[in-house]
């Protein structure tokens, strides 16, 4: 649990919370019951919070150990089943799944191209695009 002060003798607390065999998860703005822990802390990492209430900086793709991936920005995250719908969701916004911002093409610019199925990054060469063309065709 992490609690912040307001400075005017208020306080609030964000984190998870263990009350008569449920777990309550807080945030700033929302809170939600939960029959397990897990439960909650997923909950908390789809809002961009770590079980303790602090943030998460970091941003890119993680295998989660029950099955699929866990995609965060730092502000937010989502789980995905596929790997390719994570980076896609990261790319929009400006992520590479390294966790890097895109700095070539700006935000939202995904960080490959798909030629008829066969992908290529969204920074390569002519050179390299034509190969992926000839490749297809």
């Amino acid at each position: 649990m992490t609690k912040h002060e307001l400075g005017n003798g208020e306080s609030y607390v964000v984190g998870i919370v263990e009350e008569m065999g449920s777990f309550l998860a807080l945030t700033a703005t929302e809170s939600k019951k939960f029959k397990t822990r897990r439960g909650a802390e997923r909950w908390m990492e789809c809002r961009g919070l770590t079980p303790d209430g602090k943030k998460i900086d970091t941003a890119g793709i993680t295998v989660r150990p029950e099955g699929g991936y866990h995609a965060v920005t730092g502000r937010d995250g989502r789980v995905f089943y596929d790997l390719e719908a994570a980076e896609k969701w990261l790319g929009e916004r400006g992520y590479l799944p390294n966790g890097e911002r895109v700095r070539e093409g700006g935000l939202g610019q995904p960080h490959w191209i798909v030629i008829y199925g066969e992908k290529v990054p969204y920074n390569c060469t002519l050179e390299e695009m034509n190969a992926a063309l000839n490749r297809v065709v």
